[in-house]
């Protein structure tokens, strides 16, 4: 049996596991894995799956930033509201 899987699906999928999965050491396994690995190596498949590993990541640090910021829009408008 094959599955088809576009590159969307994937990057989704690894999301979704990285988040479940509460792996907070991701962003530092990225960096460590695109810096110890020789450049040589990183054609074809072995860059893609690092590439898609490094935009999950990223997307959950830009998901974390936007729940951080709405957090703390909600504090300062109860804080004005408290002020008035």
């Amino acid at each position: 049996m094959t599955v088809d899987v576009s590159d969307a699906d994937l990057l989704s999928t690894l999301v979704v596991i990285l988040a479940r999965q509460k792996l907070q050491s991701a962003e530092i396994e990225a960096s460590y894995m695109w810096g110890l690995i020789d450049h040589g190596f990183l054609v074809g498949d072995s860059r893609y799956f690092l590439m898609t590993f490094s935009s999950a990541v990223d997307r959950l640090k830009a998901v974390r930033k936007t729940i951080e910021n709405m957090s703390l829009g909600c504090r300062t408008v109860s804080l004005n509201y408290v002020e008035l």
